[in-house]
């Protein structure tokens, strides 16, 4: 992961097979905001935070975005969300602390 920097502010910067992402684009308190690039049909896959939250915005085509209290060997039950370049006026989505996502 490299990073580049924004206006003094440092931006980490990952691509791999699956696209591209912007992680931690603005310096917020209480977590990330991430731009991703993700490749059609690729999927970037679950994991969680235990002291940061993370915002995600669609700047052009569509996700499909889970979220679960519980990993999937503990019974946990995903909360899928979509958002989309169209969607993306109505705000980031939230992935709080502690949630898989």
């Amino acid at each position: 992961m490299g990073h580049l920097v924004i206006k003094g502010h440092p931006v980490r910067f990952h691509e791999d097979d699956r696209g591209i992402r912007y992680c931690h684009i603005f310096p917020v308190e209480r977590g990330d905001v991430n731009v991703p690039f993700v490749y059609p049909g690729a999927l970037t896959a679950n994991h969680r935070h235990g002291h940061q939250d993370d915002y995600q915005i669609c700047i052009k085509g569509s996700l499909k975005f889970g979220l679960c209290g519980k990993s999937s060997s503990e019974g946990g039950k995903v909360e899928w969300m979509y958002t989309s370049d169209r969607s993306a006026k109505d705000g980031a989505l939230f992935s709080p602390r502690g949630i898989w996502h």
